[in-house]
């Protein structure tokens, strides 16, 4: 109930957006790509100040680059929930729950539900999925809707690529939806050395480093340990370049197989990661910048010049999105299914308690048996949360200067 009362309080909301209309009559390939657990204040292209990644900033100097960008939630099975179905957590149910025990928490995306791949599929699309997130992303959770192919593997990005060129070159030519999920920057990261990129390579382990930060600060109090967190962080920031050079490869065979101009283009992320931030690491618990701020850059096809758009957006405006650059009758036929767009809706993120193994964990559990609501109101956001009820106000733009 409390989640209708947000969008009463908030109808007075005008948040300014437009899209581009596409009226050939010529399908066009939809390819979206998501970098799990990828921050974007973590890309050079949204202000960091490590060069992590020059190919993607590259096709985001010709493409549409967003910059207020929030997930839908701080972890996977929600926010893809919402990007294939524009819907919000609370409305696609695809997300965690209480539970009195240990065990199983999380609800899988219901049939009912049309998702982006669905409706490609019935427009006559072949349908291709090809996923590293294995725990989260398999077809348990039933996120597999409307694919022909779902291919699911925890590889890392270079092997994940391979299947992926095969099954294009399969199409000959016919029109293709492709959702890829590169894995490299969830952990444990993908801390393969990149010369020249750091002084000192990252240390190289099976998310020790991780681990170690973890416990030190989930419990909440003391202080956070800065040369451990910069040392997961140097894992982290490499994993970004080695997932960007793959995203590069991809670009490039794209290029080569002359798609690259015929396919509209997304770059994502699901949710994004912490080091110690408000004493809290990985993601899935809480609902702070560092995991909801995520990139979103999008190439139309043909897009020769680029644009940098401040408009406040969510992730489950990316079905409109993709669809304001289909032909016009196959946008108008689903405007009802994908009725979401920028500026048309509150701008929400949530999380419900967070996954059992933390819930209940002796040290650090309590923390967590809460729901949190976050609503945008730029350039403020509030937080709305069960624990007491307390709303926390926060001030985004101090967050970083690229929002600035």
């Amino acid at each position: 109930m409390r989640y209708f009362t947000v969008y009463l309080i908030i109808t007075f909301l005008s948040i300014s957006g437009c899209t581009a209309q596409n009226t050939s009559t010529e399908n066009l390939n939809v390819i979206l790509i998501t970098i799990d657990t990828l921050r974007a204040d973590h890309l050079s292209c949204y202000g960091y100040q490590r060069p992590t990644s020059p190919h993607i900033d590259a096709f985001a100097k010709n493409s549409t680059v967003f910059k207020r960008v929030y997930s839908s939630a701080p972890w996977t099975v929600p926010s893809i929930a919402s990007m294939f179905t524009g819907k919000y957590s609370f409305e696609h149910g695809a997300h965690t729950f209480k539970v009195l025990e240990p065990r199983n928490n999380v609800n899988p995306l219901d049939v009912s539900y049309v998702t982006l791949a669905e409706v490609l599929k019935k427009e006559g699309y072949k349908t291709g999925a090809f996923v590293a997130n294995a725990g989260f992303l398999s077809e348990r959770w039933q996120l597999n809707q409307g694919f022909d192919t779902y291919h699911v593997e925890r590889v890392y990005a270079k092997v994940l690529n391979k299947n992926i060129f095969e099954w294009i070159d399969a199409q000959n030519g016919k029109n293709f939806f492709l959702f890829i999920n590169y894995i490299d920057t969830h952990w444990p990261y993908n801390t393969m050395s990149h010369p020249g990129f750091l002084k000192e390579p990252a240390v190289q382990d099976k998310g020790e480093l991780l681990r170690s930060l973890r416990n030190k600060v989930l419990p909440g109090t003391g202080t956070v340990p800065q040369t451990l967190a910069q040392k997961v962080i140097n894992q982290y920031d490499t994993a970004v370049v080695n997932v960007d050079e793959q995203v590069g490869a991809l670009l490039n065979y794209l290029s080569k197989a002359e798609l690259f101009s015929k396919s509209i283009i997304v770059i994502t992320s699901d949710h994004g990661e912490f080091f110690g931030e408000h004493h809290l690491t990985g993601h899935s618990k809480d609902i702070y910048q560092e995991v909801l701020w995520v990139p979103l850059i999008i190439k139309s096809p043909g897009q020769k010049e680029g644009k940098l758009l401040n408009s406040l957006v969510s992730i489950v405006d990316i079905p409109n999105l993709i669809f304001s650059e289909l032909p016009s009758d196959m946008s108008d036929k689903y405007a009802d299914i994908f009725p979401r767009k920028i500026g048309n809706h509150p701008v929400i993120s949530e999380n419900y308690y967070t996954r059992y193994r933390d819930l209940f964990h002796p040290k650090w559990g309590e923390r967590f048996n809460r729901t949190r609501t976050v609503l945008y109101q730029w350039p403020y956001k509030y937080i709305l949360s069960s624990d007491k009820m307390r709303v926390n106000v926060r001030h985004v733009q101090a967050i970083s200067r690229f929002l600035i």
